[in-house]
């Protein structure tokens, strides 16, 4: 909050100004068509922006970026299962999550729909690369939508991503311009092209959230995570990731 003084004729007028905080930054964006917060205690993923609610297997609260979210246990194989809903089938799409690793990544799943082999979509987090798959459902199109540790654009961070630490990683699906681009949380570390029309999920699949949904599971706390029906820009992107 700052303060500014007007002088009118003779007098002293002060005013306060509050700048705009998330609140206001978050509306700029577009609605998504789902959004988890992960702030639940009662085992149901509650969808803030829809009616796509999940189940909670084994997750529990935790402090999150925003509020609580939720720790996830690879030895425990947590996770969040959501059911398919057909305005989920997407083509064009931003997946988004905050992500905090607590302990060394493997195959650490923060989203996916690759349940009993389907040939879709996944983020997950490697050693040395946050690592992300598209497909059609019937063939993949690229399994090599990845940023590395020396893809460490203008903040100096790659894909080798430290333990405790917040980060938002975000993919951008954009079946228009044929690309995926790829955020760490506000800067973008690479831009994939493919020839190809990838989906989202597809009917009788679920989603997974902490899990790819090919058994590869997330050590670590997960909050906000969301999807929009839209390829989100670079601006986009700042504005999700400001404080």
């Amino acid at each position: 909050m700052r303060r500014f003084c007007v002088s009118l004729l003779g007098g002293i007028i002060t005013a306060t100004v509050t700048p705009a905080g998330p609140a206001a930054t978050a509306a700029e964006l577009p609605r998504p068509v789902a959004h988890w917060k992960l702030d639940d205690t009662d085992g149901t993923a509650r969808d803030a922006a829809g009616d796509h609610h999940g189940t909670i297997h084994g997750a529990v609260p935790r402090p999150g970026r925003v509020g609580d979210g939720l720790l996830f246990d690879r030895a425990r194989r947590d996770h969040v299962s959501i059911p398919y809903a057909p305005d989920l089938e997407l083509s064009t799409f931003t997946v988004s999550a905050w992500v905090k690793l607590t302990k060394d990544p493997t195959f650490s799943g923060v989203i996916g729909t690759r349940l009993d082999n389907a040939l879709l979509f996944d983020i997950k987090v490697n050693a040395d690369k946050v690592h992300g798959d598209i497909g059609d459902g019937t063939r993949w199109i690229d399994t090599r939508i990845n940023f590395y540790k020396d893809d460490v654009g203008a903040n100096g961070q790659g894909g080798d991503l430290p333990l405790d630490r917040w980060f938002l990683i975000t993919f951008v699906v954009d079946s228009q311009a044929q690309e995926c681009r790829l955020y760490l949380d506000d800067d973008r570390k690479k831009t994939i092209p493919f020839k190809g029309t990838p989906k989202l999920i597809t009917a009788g699949r679920k989603m997974h959230i902490g899990n790819t949904g090919a058994g590869e599971f997330m050590d670590g706390v997960i909050d906000e995570v969301r999807i929009w029906k839209e390829a989100l820009g670079d601006d986009d992107v700042r504005r999700l990731a400001a404080p």
